[in-house]
């Protein structure tokens, strides 16, 4: 049975695609950074395997957004469908669950108007600054967009290989063998990747990690602003919209603020899963977020996949 209806509309020569993609019900699936680099990595992999070039991309805690030039609808109808489900089998496997991560159907518009483009390319890398987690778009990791001019954004610059540990070596050598290989990071490969690593050492490789699999197409993003300074400053100045796309906007810093509780009462976030707690953990953990978090009782529901 295939799971995603193709997009009804043919993506002519020069059209854009806008993908939104949402968890089931709004529910959070991103929990921890493992999360993030497992989904990151594999739409990397998947886009080269599909020939799409990507112009824009931002992972939320409960959906993504991506801008796309594809070939056709049918390839990135199938390349959604393949990152979806070969990421809802990792995850499950890594958290010993099963189901559906992500909703039926994405929700997808098609701009052929440079007007449209651009704002739609704004809109996306906002997600995160409307979203009131941040102030600017490029003070966030996960649209990718600081790494245009820098391997080690949110982190110090790797040493020289000689002054490299042992364990920073092992974890870069793991990084190049799977990119070369054009393969994703599953988790257990991130486990293994961040091993012994120190705080420092971890951050490093984490930036390391998205330079390297970096997708997004710059040249084909300037091309449609003019040049990067003139894209930055319509994303400074602007926050962008998609009409064709509804979106619920809400306050994103209260999901960091629920994850960072968790995190300190001792929940393993990375292996976090509300349906596994049992009734009793999930009464007490949400009587816990809601004195320790001024977050609106559906986010709560959200958090902890309440109907």
């Amino acid at each position: 049975m295939i799971k995603y209806r193709i997009l009804s509309r043919n993506l002519s020569d020069g059209a854009m695609c806008h993908i939104c993609s949402k968890g089931i019900q709004g529910n959070i699936i991103f929990y921890a950074l493992e999360d993030y680099i497992v989904f990151f990595t594999m739409f990397s992999c998947l886009l080269e395997k599909f020939g799409i070039s990507c112009v824009a991309f931002v992972i939320m805690f409960n959906h993504y957004h991506s801008a796309v030039f594809s070939r056709d609808a049918k390839s990135l109808s199938s390349m959604i469908q393949v990152l979806e489900s070969t990421f809802a089998f990792e995850y499950n496997r890594w958290r010993g669950t099963s189901g559906s991560l992500f909703k039926k159907e994405f929700n997808r518009s098609v701009k052929t108007i440079l007007k449209k483009m651009r704002e739609t390319i704004t809109y996306i890398n906002n997600n995160p600054v409307v979203g009131k987690m941040f102030d600017s778009p490029i003070e966030y990791k996960w649209n990718l967009l600081a790494y245009r001019d820098s391997s080690h954004q949110f982190s110090e610059p790797l040493p020289k290989r000689s002054e490299m540990s042992r364990e920073l070596k092992s974890a870069i050598d793991q990084v190049d063998t799977l990119k070369k290989g054009n393969l994703y990071i599953s988790y257990f490969a991130a486990a293994r990747i961040f091993r012994r690593l120190s705080s420092k050492e971890k951050s490093q490789v984490v930036d390391y990690i998205i330079s390297r699999y970096n997708f997004l197409d710059f040249p084909k993003m300037e091309s449609l602003y003019g040049s990067w300074k003139d894209a930055m400053t319509v994303f400074e100045s602007s926050a962008g919209g998609d009409p064709d796309i509804p979106e619920d906007w809400e306050d994103y810093s209260k999901y960091l603020e629920m994850i960072n509780i968790c995190r300190k009462a001792g929940y393993d976030m990375k292996k976090f899963c509300p349906h596994e707690l049992g009734e009793d953990c999930v009464d007490d953990l949400t009587r816990l977020l809601a004195s320790s978090v001024n977050a609106s009782s559906k986010q709560i529901k959200k958090f902890l996949h309440l109907k």
